[in-house]
């Protein structure tokens, strides 16, 4: 059985567990089991499928609000989670796409050093014809909007990048809504939902940063720590770009194996194919 599947299945043991008793699910979800996240990354390690570990970013986090939606839902975008929208942060649960229904995961909490993380969602072919723009929107803790970046999008379907200009304060977790904006449908597109919380650095990872020698070290250095966004961030600059010129055949061959391990290891490997698009500009909206 592989590592995967086997963590996968672990997780389900713990949800149905909680559906039998009642007992709300803590925050100790780890998909995988790393190595000791202080040692150095080594040659022989960057051999390995690269895996997330979400102990460290899932630590003293309990969301207190209502879930936080991964994929969109509504009669915009039916059927398998292929035809919605989706935030690539780690969820609930495996996204499932061999059904004709998506399971709807929720998003969990994703960590960031960067004080202005660059946010990545994928825009599905049944949505990009209608969609003009989106919108991101960054909530305080009491749930009211401290800022929003509006998003000119060019009809593509594919992976876009949001990267905020709004800094964000350590320590702090914030909710956050992305919606797309659809033609003569203004504020009622389908949207997604998250959590980010920018963190310090501790000793470790930044021993682990100074010692790498190359972008998978680095990636590997943000997964084994739990630093989701600049591990994936890291990734897509591995990544070639998609152009409007190119045969749009919604897949990409070359994909490097740290992004679709990467993504494969939070349960979004059926998408990490699609087209990294370069398409979008962004900027902030006055209130």
């Amino acid at each position: 059985m592989s590592k995967i599947l086997l963590l996968h299945r672990t997780f389900w043991i713990s949800a149905l567990a909680v559906a039998l008793t009642g007992v709300p699910l803590q925050p100790v979800l780890v998909w995988a089991q790393p190595g000791d996240s202080s040692s150095p990354v080594n040659s022989e390690s960057l051999s390995e499928p690269l895996i997330f570990n979400f102990s460290n970013q899932m630590d003293g986090f309990e969301n207190t609000g209502r879930p936080a939606r991964q994929t969109s839902t509504g009669s915009r975008s039916p059927g398998s989670c292929l035809s919605r929208l989706i935030a690539l942060v780690p969820g609930s649960e495996p996204l499932i796409t061999q059904t004709q229904s998506c399971s709807e995961p929720n998003s969990l909490l994703a960590l960031t050093v960067d004080d202005t993380p660059t946010f990545w969602f994928y825009l599905p072919p049944e949505l990009s014809n209608s969609a003009v723009s989106a919108k991101f929107v960054l909530l305080d803790q009491n749930h009211r909007p401290i800022y929003t970046e509006q998003v000119s999008l060019n009809g593509e379907s594919g992976i876009i990048g949001v990267q905020l200009t709004h800094s964000l304060e350590v320590n702090q977790v914030h909710r956050w809504v992305f919606q797309v904006e659809l033609t003569g449908e203004r504020g009622q597109g389908p949207a997604v939902e998250g959590f980010v919380e920018r963190i310090q650095p501790d000793s470790a990872l930044n021993r682990q940063l100074a010692a790498a020698t190359s972008p998978q070290e680095r990636i590997r250095a943000y997964a084994e720590h739990g630093v989701w966004h600049d591990a994936l961030t890291e990734a897509t600059a591995l990544r070639p770009t998609h152009s409007s010129s190119a045969t749009q055949t919604g897949l990409n061959s070359a994909t490097p194996t740290d992004w679709t391990s990467l993504l494969d290891s939070v349960g979004l490997g059926a998408i990490a194919h699609f087209p990294l698009l370069d398409c979008c500009t962004s900027q902030p909206v006055s209130d």
